[in-house]
């Protein structure tokens, strides 16, 4: 019996240090992912990619060596390269040969993670390893690793998904939410795998997973929260509305004129009026890009006290739509008034800093 199971360990051993050389792997195997110098990284035109860096001489390469051939022998749908540095005499400053062996990843010809060593190249095998395809690695670039780091963004208008993969509601709308953000470029968002992140959250509310958020300027403009809140939101973003806005939607007229910042855009509207729908679509998607303290909506309906405009505002009395340029709640000597106006100015503006050059003080 002794012997029985003195063999049974030693071919169990045996089987799994040997993993690819029963597939008869070698890097041999991927001759057509190899590349031959470091200059050849910045010729990879690939939206995100794999770049194993190597020597085979490297004792530590050695010890990951089957793991990494059975890795990128399953490894389906993102591309990978092999860099063996043997041959190379010039190296990057960064790179020395204990730095070795080393992942790279990329996101659109920007390295956006690097793993390092024996220990940070398992955990990569084990990240990257151990998710479908048809899951949130597929949007590399976007992934996020803590709490504080989606709070924390810079782009003015941002989404977060915060999901877990043990979460059964997650699984369940999994499927919608990718097909979803596969085609999904009306502002930047970000997924966070709750199981990842390294602490916790100050969203207030924040009740566990599965979480839609949207950000704009360190503040939450809307949540959506389980399988009903991120069905709705699929369903409500598939064709913007006003009603998407309506923390940015200012009812008096005081309003428009205490608010205390340097530039921004009234967007004076009336639901009925057929040039304010010409112009809605491209309005709204052109909003949903900027801060929330960029642009506000007035509907002229819901306004109160609708006639009495004031004379600072006067000028909203040229038409529906009109968009009006503000500084410190004074008129800023610039409006459009009309679809094409309106729609030319927003197409020259895109994404760039509001300016109030016509105003005189």
């Amino acid at each position: 019996m002794k012997l029985l199971v003195t063999v049974t360990i030693v071919l169990l051993l045996s089987f799994t240090l040997s993993g690819c050389k029963e597939k008869g792997l070698s890097f041999d195997s991927f001759k057509s992912n190899q590349i031959s110098s470091f200059e050849s990284l910045d010729l990879i035109d690939d939206e995100y990619h794999f770049v194993y860096i190597y020597d085979e001489d490297c004792v530590e390469c050695k010890i990951v060596k089957n793991g990494i051939l059975d890795f990128f022998d399953n490894n389906e749908g993102i591309p990978f390269y092999l860099l063996n540095t043997k041959s190379i005499n010039e190296f990057p400053d960064e790179i020395t040969y204990p730095q070795l062996p080393r992942i790279y990843v990329y996101y659109q010809g920007e390295r956006i993670e690097q793993y390092i060593g024996e220990e940070y190249l398992l955990f990569f095998m084990e990240r990257y390893g151990t998710i479908d395809m048809l899951d949130y690695k597929h949007f590399i670039g976007h992934i996020a690793y803590s709490f504080g780091m989606t709070e924390n963004m810079p782009d003015r208008r941002y989404m977060v998904y915060y999901y877990s993969d043990s979460c059964g509601i997650c699984i369940n709308v999994k499927d919608e939410i990718i097909e979803f953000l596969t085609d999904y470029d009306d502002i930047p968002f970000y997924l966070l795998d709750v199981a990842d992140a390294n602490d916790s959250s100050n969203i207030e509310g924040y009740r566990g997973t599965p979480t839609l958020v949207i950000f704009s300027e360190g503040v939450i403009v809307d949540a959506y929260v389980g399988s009903e809140g991120i069905r709705d939101y699929i369903s409500k973003y598939e064709e913007l509305d006003y009603d998407d806005f309506l923390n940015q939607h200012i009812y008096t007229y005081e309003d428009a004129l205490n608010i205390e910042q340097d530039a921004y855009i009234i967007y004076y509207y009336l639901e009925g009026c057929p040039h304010c729908q010409a112009a809605k679509e491209d309005v709204l998607k052109w909003a949903l890009k900027r801060g929330i303290s960029d642009v506000y909506f007035m509907n002229g309906a819901t306004i109160e006290q609708a006639d009495n405009k004031p004379t600072e505002l006067i000028v909203l009395n040229s038409g529906t739509p009109i968009l009006v340029v503000m500084t410190n709640g004074n008129f800023a000597d610039e409006f459009y008034s009309g679809t094409e106006a309106v729609l030319n100015y927003i197409e020259q503006l895109g994404d760039g800093e509001i300016t109030t050059t016509h105003y005189t003080p």
